[in-house]
């Protein structure tokens, strides 16, 4: 709650360890919360700088890129910055930090109306991890992208539906449900 004393900590703690890639994303992410975007930006390049392998620090990177194009109204940098992060659905491999891209995606693809072009990502990544349990989360954000195509459609609820037969304790998956049937 006291940006002044978080960011002297941040300072404390660079001046403790100036290559510890953590500081930088925790800073980070208080940027983007403050929309500092250029700042930001400059401490998640800053982590991979430290740490090239943070797949977070890289996925927030590309959101962050995505949004600064997305405010300068640069589509030719949207459409880069688009295609850079589909490199990141390479790189990462780990389901859990394949979640988080398609999460991001999903979000781009909905905010550009390229909606179909993240289905197709949605189905690539159930298709390579049939029988990972967490497979919920990918139909909790593939629910949220019909809602954001076709709004609360059979097919939102049918992907609701597979992500709590996956896990039910998936509340979110629950919550969205409950929304389609008031809908109804």
């Amino acid at each position: 709650m006291d940006l002044e004393m978080a960011f002297m900590n941040f300072e404390l703690a660079i001046s403790i360890n100036p290559r510890y890639s953590d500081i930088y994303y925790h800073r980070g992410l208080l940027y983007v919360r403050l929309d500092k975007l250029s700042k930001a930006k400059h401490d998640f390049e800053k982590v991979l700088e430290y740490n090239p392998n943070f797949s977070m620090a890289c996925i927030q990177k590309c959101y962050t890129n995505y949004y600064i194009a997305m405010l300068n109204k640069d589509v030719t940098l949207v459409e880069a910055t688009v295609r850079g992060f589909e490199k990141v659905f390479d790189k990462y491999i780990n389901f859990l930090e394949c979640i988080f891209c398609y999460q991001y995606y999903r979000k781009m693809m909905s905010e550009t109306q390229q909606y179909q072009k993240a289905d197709i990502y949605f189905i690539k990544i159930i298709k390579k991890h049939p029988e990972n349990t967490s497979l919920s989360l990918v139909y909790l954000q593939r629910a949220f992208l019909q809602f954001d195509w076709s709004g609360y459609s059979d097919k939102a609820a049918k992907y609701l539906k597979k992500a709590i037969e996956l896990d039910d304790k998936c509340c979110s998956a629950y919550e969205a449900l409950g929304i389609i049937e008031i809908k109804r």
